[in-house]
């Protein structure tokens, strides 16, 4: 191959047989990278020679692209970046793409950090770019994309690839407009967007078929066939998923693609474990943790937990503590996500105790069959039983005490608030302000030489003063409760006195709005506190400008949504107040959804309604 592209050279210029060299290192260097390689290299001693540096750079270009596609040899490329940078004149734009194969090599090692900042370089030089639409721009905007993906914030990540897919299509990129579309289905489907997703997946099927060069088309197509495999095995289309990722394990084989053959046969084997076609699993799954080893070491901390999984499943439990052993180091070791490590070691101490209980019955089980005397094993078959249905039963006794003992508490808790909410406004309504009503009425009347415009300020002080106090007395003083009274009036009541005090839009909407809702009033009370927790929280620290109140009266369920447009917060980092929110809507047998991010957070609760509490009054 090597020998007959030398000889289409020979009639060539100079300058166009270094044109037409860089044209074939770019078609045929993925597939023959060795002669390609071989190529470059005597070529390049000839432009050193000849002084041609502008010759150099693109050579090396294609040698980078070469290591870092056909090798996954990053830190070479890594190497050969950073001396075109320090040594060579590379344009504003070639130097844009060195920093993307620099910041690719710390992707791969995930050091994400560190890719992180090389791209926030990258995209100031992009600035410096006069045209809207280059090659830099589509490698600066991809890469951004995946250190967000990394970070697991998928939204950020789905926004940067869809300015590269701008960039690609404006300058018909085909092959990296199908890339595009694959990792947008690839983002919405662990959004769990699956018609998006699957909306991506077809628009990047249709790009593959616009595709000219027969190499990109095969590497996407191959991207693709796993792509499919992963959206079918997560809407549990299992047998759909089994086709295209046995089409992608062919493909791999077929054009001696690492990452793709070993990707398709781990996701493969984790499409047969979930089959239980446990068998087939172990040898795919066996296979791809070899391959990984070598090549993508990040992969082997899933493929380690389905093989965990899988002598789980199979009762082979020495075997899956040694997987889940080998799962937890690699988990730490790579640092993917930092929750994943307290979750592995707490389901370490778990499974650890579960093996010692599991072969400990198996061995008095194997004691019983070799004793062979029927009325034994049946003595010890009822001793089981018994003692299985014994600690069901103190089990049962033990959590409903905890829970009714959890009731207790939190009821006894809430009106022991209310309590102390109503003294302290007693206390502030009687006492504070009536001294401060006396104050400002002796300021006011006072023949006292002072100055009248003093006189008038420290009375217009006291009075605000006052105004001030009985709001709080107002806030923290308890809701009047009639069951005349229904729940929509004094939920009303608390928006519009915050209408009247606080600059934000507040929506208030019941469905149906006919149909008024009625409480039990400990049952109020707790739901009211919870409202006003959720909306004071809101106020103090989300910085949003609006807030919407949904009721609605589903059947035996009320449903109460409140949501704010604001910062978000992380819900691994949530304090006592949000914890108690939890507490008190599980107090009414209700259940709470939290949905949060950068654009605003949502509260969703559904309380069930007690038969007293579903009859209008």
């Amino acid at each position: 191959m090597l020998d007959s592209l030398k000889a289409s050279y020979t009639d060539l210029s100079n300058a166009n047989r270094i044109e037409s060299i860089i044209s074939d290192c770019r078609k045929f260097g993925y597939f023959y990278p060795d002669e390609i390689i071989s190529l470059i290299d005597e070529t390049l001693k000839e432009v050193r020679d000849a002084g041609n540096r502008k010759a150099e750079v693109q050579l090396l270009f294609q040698k980078i692209y070469i290591v870092s596609d056909a090798y996954s040899d990053l830190e070479t490329s890594k190497e050969l970046s950073y001396y075109v940078l320090k040594n060579l004149p590379a344009t504003t734009d070639e130097q844009i793409q060195l920093l993307d194969f620099i910041a690719r090599t710390h992707l791969a090692n995930s050091e994400l950090i560190e890719a992180q900042h090389i791209y926030q370089d990258a995209l100031k030089r992009l600035k410096k770019i006069k045209t809207p639409y280059s090659i830099a721009h589509t490698n600066v905007y991809w890469g951004v994309a995946v250190t967000y993906s990394e970070s697991q914030n998928y939204q950020k990540s789905s926004d940067y690839y869809k300015k590269c897919l701008d960039q690609a299509q404006h300058q018909n990129q085909h092959f990296m407009a199908a890339c595009c579309f694959q990792n947008l289905a690839d983002n919405s489907r662990k959004m769990g967007e699956w018609k998006l997703a699957r909306h991506y997946l077809d628009s990047a099927q249709r790009s593959l078929k616009t595709i000219s060069n027969d190499s990109d088309r095969v590497i996407s197509e191959m991207g693709l066939f796993n792509a499919y495999g992963d959206f079918y095995k997560s809407i549990e289309k299992l047998d759909s998923a089994e086709i295209f990722l046995k089409k992608a394990i062919r493909l791999g084989e077929k054009y001696d693609d690492f990452f793709t053959k070993s990707y398709a046969m781990h996701s493969l084997g984790s499409v047969y474990l979930e089959q239980n076609r446990l068998d087939e699993a172990e040898d795919l799954l066996l296979e791809s943790d070899e391959l990984f080893k070598t090549r993508t070491p990040a992969l082997l901390v899933t493929n380690s937990r389905y093989l965990y999984e899988l002598y789980k499943k199979k009762g082979m439990y020495d075997e899956a503590l040694k997987w889940h052993e080998t799962y937890t180091a690699l988990s730490d070791s790579v640092q993917k996500v930092q929750h994943v490590k307290t979750i592995a070691q707490a389901t370490a101490k778990y499974e650890g105790e579960l093996k010692d209980k599991t072969i400990d019955l198996l061995k008095k089980e194997k004691i019983v069959e070799a004793q062979s005397k029927e009325k034994y094993r049946r003595q010890w078959q009822i001793i089981v039983v018994l003692l299985l249905l014994t600690l069901s039963i103190g089990a049962f006794y033990i959590n409903h005490t905890r829970h009714q003992k959890n009731k207790t508490k939190i009821i006894n808790q809430v009106l022991g608030e209310e309590r102390e909410r109503t003294r302290i406004s007693m206390d502030l309504h009687d006492g504070v302000c009536s001294q401060i009503s006396t104050i400002s009425r002796l300021v006011k009347n006072s023949d006292s030489d002072q100055d009248e415009s003093w006189r008038e300020n420290v009375a217009e002080k006291l009075d605000n003063l006052n105004l001030e106090v009985r709001d709080i007395s107002h806030n923290l003083s308890l809701i009047k409760y009639d069951q005349k009274n229904p729940f929509q009036h004094i939920v009303e009541d608390y928006i519009n006195d915050l209408r009247a005090s606080i600059p934000i839009d507040f929506t208030v909407e019941f469905k149906p709005e006919d149909e008024h809702i009625y409480l039990e009033s400990n049952r109020e009370l707790v739901l009211f506190r919870v409202i006003q927790e959720i909306c004071n929280n809101a106020i103090k620290y989300s910085q949003t400008a609006k807030m919407d109140f949904v009721f609605e009266k589903n059947g035996q369920n009320l449903i109460a949504s409140i949501s704010d447009y604001g910062t978000g917060f992380d819900e691994s980092d949530y304090g006592n107040g949000i914890r108690n929110i939890f507490e008190r809507i599980e107090f009414l047998n209700g259940k709470v959804q939290l949905d949060t991010n950068s654009s605003g957070t949502t509260f969703t609760i559904n309380l069930p309604l007690k038969k007293t509490e579903l009859k209008e009054k």
